[in-house]
């Protein structure tokens, strides 16, 4: 029992992980976009 507690346990780590860094990437994709926009504004 505490073998299959394990794995769900790992699993469930690995989706939770999974779900933030997709939510960091975009998160650092309209970071960059603002960057962008402000240098062209700027230049």
């Amino acid at each position: 029992m505490a073998g299959e507690e394990l794995i769900l346990a790992a699993v469930l780590i690995v989706i939770l992980v999974f779900v933030i860094l997709r939510g960091a990437v975009k998160v650092v994709r309209e970071y960059e976009r603002l960057v962008i926009f402000r240098l062209g504004r700027l230049l």
